[in-house]
């Protein structure tokens, strides 16, 4: 069967003298005197492609498959379900990369700073006011008269709910205030460009959700409550920024978005061809690659100590 085949979202290569290093999530490759043809054919496998004919030798092709830096899915899925299995795995297996940030083993150890968690919180405000303005854009550039109403709907419900997180970052006092007041990182910023970039394409756009509602295996309220809760142990200075931001993913819940957009519009379209497969890939690669730049920019400040 054809496959569509992509480079994870957290695999680095470059140029050192005449090897071609390739940083992997599990290991560091290094080619020696290693042609320009690869530099060329990692270049492709970045954005995609129906099939590893980019020049890739088969014996670092199985060796970046064994390492988790080569993706494969069906492209043609035998049923909706068959696709979304393999598609939110994959998700699911990026996402973790997100989480292999440095900030994050600080952070779980309560060994992070009150700028970085006030930071952190920042950004979850941020990146959800940016929500309001790339799900309007993907109304608007919708070409699919039957996808537009699912658009609708997510813009509609999600409209506004920056304002429940800046309300309790107001509630921890003068930190969560100018946590408010300060400018996006420009990580954030990128990230909610490439969504408005995105919303030109419905496959990529949609895709992007199989990242931001990972985990696909859904917890259920109690377990979104112990871990906001588990976050305000940590950091009690910041514990109505943690509630707010626990009460929109309550929220969330409550409106059926635990099911990504994605399995709504292909289980009333059916399976998705090779071409949605792939941009679907593309979206969600990116959106990966982008939320993993956000934890790593928050991992370089350091305002002040812990409260």
């Amino acid at each position: 069967m054809a496959s569509v085949w992509i480079l994870g979202p957290h695999v680095g290569y470059r140029r050192q003298a005449r090897s071609l290093v390739i940083d992997t999530p599990q290991w560091r490759l290094s080619i020696a005197d290693a042609p320009a043809a690869l530099d060329l054919a990692l270049a492709s496998l970045e954005n995609g492609m129906a099939a590893v004919d980019s020049g890739l030798p088969r014996l670092l092709q199985q060796r970046l498959q064994q390492c988790d830096a080569l993706h494969s899915l069906p492209a043609r899925p035998e049923g909706v379900d068959g696709f979304l299995d393999g598609f939110l795995a994959l998700c699911d297996s990026w996402a973790l990369g997100v989480f292999a940030s440095p900030f994050w083993p600080r952070f779980m150890a309560g060994q992070a700073t009150a700028g970085e968690v006030f930071g952190f919180l920042g950004q979850l405000y941020h990146r959800t006011a940016g929500a309001d303005l790339h799900n309007r854009c993907a109304c608007e550039n919708c070409q699919l008269p039957a996808l537009r109403p699912h658009l609708l709907r997510h813009y509609q419900e999600e409209q506004g709910h920056a304002a429940m997180i800046a309300d309790g970052l107001r509630r921890c006092g003068a930190p969560g205030c100018q946590a408010v007041d300060a400018p996006a990182l420009a990580s954030t910023r990128r990230l909610i460009a490439l969504m408005v970039s995105l919303s030109r394409w419905p496959a990529a756009y949609l895709g992007c959700y199989g990242i931001f509602h990972a985990p696909a295996t859904i917890r259920d309220a109690a377990a979104l409550r112990r871990q906001f809760a588990g976050f305000a142990q940590l950091y009690p200075f910041a514990a109505p920024g943690f509630d707010a931001v626990c009460r929109h993913a309550q929220l969330d819940y409550r409106l059926g978005h635990e099911e990504i957009m994605l399995a709504r519009w292909l289980r009333e379209q059916g399976p998705p061809d090779g071409e949605f497969v792939l941009g679907a890939l593309r979206g969600a690669r990116c959106a990966a690659a982008a939320f993993r730049a956000i934890f790593d920019e928050l991992f370089t400040l350091r305002p002040q100590a812990a409260c």
